[in-house]
Formats: C-alpha cells, sequence, structure tokens
C-alpha cells in the first residue's frame, strides 16, 4: 500500500472515530496510537492472520486487535462506502467496457479478483453449502472488480456459494 493512502486512510477514520485518535488514560500514559491500530488490521486483513498473530509487531492484545479490525471496517464503511463499495451504475460500467475495448478486450468489464477464504466459524447446518472441492472445508468467495487505472474504483464485494 503506498504510504500517502495509507494515511490518507488513518487521518480520515481519525476525524470520524474518536477510536482513532491519540488518548491518554489517567496516569497520562499514551494509549495505542492511530497508527498502531490501522497497521495491525491491515496485518490481518493483508496476510489472512488470526488477531492473536500479529501482537509480536505491534504489540497489542488479541481482543485489541479484534476491537481496532471491527472498527476500522465500520469506519471503511461509514467513511468510503459510498464512493468505493459500491455496485457500479450506467456510467461506471461503460466506462470500464470502453477502457477494456481500447486495450483489446471486448465485452470486458474489468479486472475481477476472485479469492477464496476459509470460514472457520461457518454454521454447521451451512457448512455443505459451503463446502467445495476435496479439501472438505467451507469456503466463501471474496470477489472485486475495478478499473486498470484505479481512477473510477468501483468495488463489489459479496459472498457466494461454492460449489
Amino acid at each position: 500500500m503506498w504510504r500517502h493512502l495509507f494515511l490518507w486512510i488513518v487521518d480520515a477514520l481519525g476525524n470520524h472515530d474518536e477510536y482513532f485518535q491519540t488518548r491518554f488514560d489517567v496516569a497520562d500514559i499514551m494509549s495505542l496510537s492511530p497508527l498502531q491500530k490501522c497497521t495491525i488490521t491491515i496485518c490481518v486483513l493483508a496476510y489472512k492472520s488470526p488477531a492473536n498473530n500479529v501482537d509480536y509487531y505491534v504489540q497489542i492484545g488479541e481482543t485489541t486487535a479484534r476491537e481496532c479490525l471491527e472498527t476500522f471496517v465500520r469506519g471503511v464503511n461509514q467513511n468510503f462506502g459510498i464512493e468505493y463499495l459500491r455496485r457500479p451504475n450506467n456510467n461506471n460500467t461503460q466506462y470500464l467496457l470502453q477502457m477494456g475495448e481500447a486495450h483489446g478486450f471486448l465485452d470486458m468489464l474489468g479486472l475481477v479478483d476472485c479469492m477464496h477464504w476459509e470460514w472457520k466459524n461457518c454454521l454447521v447446518a451451512w457448512k455443505g453449502q459451503f463446502t467445495w472441492g476435496d479439501h472438505g472445508k467451507p469456503t466463501i468467495m471474496l470477489e472485486a472488480t475495478t478499473s486498470h487505472d484505479f481512477m473510477d474504483l468501483t468495488c463489489i464485494f459479496w459472498c457466494s456459494r461454492c460449489k
């Protein structure tokens, strides 16, 4: 991730939520910085690691890391969801189709990236619906689409049954 993008996200979250602002406790000791909270969250998301696996890097416990993750995701959805995490409209679709045609990809709506994530806490009743292949573990599929230049970033995230 580019540094200016990371700092932009940290700043936006700090302006949006008191949780991402530097605070001092009663003993005048500084709490975790917004940079630490965002770094731990992005590490968890980027490396698909459990919350208790990244405490060596930023010295944050599992409960705090989970709280950071939940607050970060909520803040990103509230701050950036309307503009970046939405379904494409007609203008977006036309733009993406024109860009694809200009690069020799007819009828291509953009770059689509799919990733299967193991669903560790899948409900027992749903396990059969979300299990595929030979490994026998339930997964969800994360899918995103965007234009090549990231000027018009249109991402779609959803879970789909993997059969």
